[in-house]
This record gives C-alpha cells, structure tokens and sequence, in this order.
C-alpha cells in the first residue's frame, strides 16, 4: 500500500499502474483464500482419519474379547 500512496505523489501517475495494483491485490486475496481452502480441507481429512481410526481400535478390542 505504501507503493501505492508513493505513486499518487508523483506526477507521473497513470491508471495502468492502478490496474495493475488491483489485479494483484485480487490474485493474492484468491491465493490467500485457496490456501485456506487448502488447511480447512486437510484438517478435516485429518480428524476423519482419526475417528475412523478410533473405530477400528474398537472393533479390533471387541474382536479379540469376544
């Protein structure tokens, strides 16, 4: 942002440099939500894991007891 306020003071400003700016600010709010995205997913994958896991401990006790 400080790149930004810089530019508005010289007077060579021109709005490709605007453009510019808002195409990146665009593509690294999408890569910030895809990487999200991304941990969301796995920490969910994570805990199905785990749960399906703690199922099979407890079959496998109930088989071996019975």
């Amino acid at each position: 942002m400080n790149l930004f306020i810089n530019q508005l003071a010289t007077v060579g400003f021109s709005t490709a440099d605007m453009v510019f700016q808002i195409i990146m600010l665009v593509f690294l709010i999408a890569f910030l939500a895809v990487l999200i995205g991304l941990v969301v997913v796995f920490f969910k994958r994570n805990n199905e894991v785990k749960g399906l896991k703690e199922r099979v401990d407890q079959l496998e006790k109930e088989r071996n007891n019975g």
